[in-house]
């Protein structure tokens, strides 16, 4: 009897998860078509009225992005925050505090100077005109091992006492 509400419960907790994913914000950097606006090591950008938008920039720095770190506000209502693309092979999410999160790309060949790169914040999910602040070639502080050991400690554990129950 516990194992089949157990079964049900994870059953739910993964339907309104994916239910929940389908609205997530998301922000995606990506080789566009086309032109782009202007942008150096540092630039700004804002959401759509939906708080969604497809922007279109060229790097002329004078250097490569090899990494991009985006400063996103909260989104609206306050969502998971989904990243990816082709510009770069990993994404992630740095930090959040009250007023932004922190998504870092990295790894790939990034974006070559004078190449064109697309910013898809998708059609809605961000707080309507809000800004958006970028950094080209920031240091980024990857998420230490010790959490992925924390959480694998924290389950076994979880995992045992719940073996432990079950005998009696």
């Amino acid at each position: 009897m516990r194992l089949l509400r157990l079964a049900v419960l994870i059953a739910l907790v993964l339907a309104c998860n994916s239910w929940m994913l389908a609205f997530d914000p998301g922000i995606h950097v990506d080789d566009p078509q086309g032109t782009g606006t202007p942008v150096g090591l540092t630039f700004t950008f804002t959401s759509d009225a939906l708080g969604g938008g497809l922007l279109s920039f060229t790097n002329t720095s004078g250097v490569t992005f090899v990494n991009l770190q985006i400063d996103v506000p909260p989104p609206l209502p306050l969502a998971p925050i989904t990243c990816g693309g082709n510009a770069y092979i990993h994404c992630f999410q740095q930090a959040t505090v009250a007023e932004f999160a922190t998504i870092d790309f990295f790894g790939g060949p990034g974006i070559l100077n004078g190449a064109l790169f697309q910013i898809d914040l998708g059609a809605t999910g961000w707080t309507p005109d809000a800004t958006f602040e970028a950094f080209a070639n920031q240091a980024i502080s990857t998420p230490e091992p010790g959490a992925l050991l924390m959480l694998a400690t924290g389950a076994s554990a979880a995992w045992l006492r719940w073996k432990s129950l079950r005998r009696y």
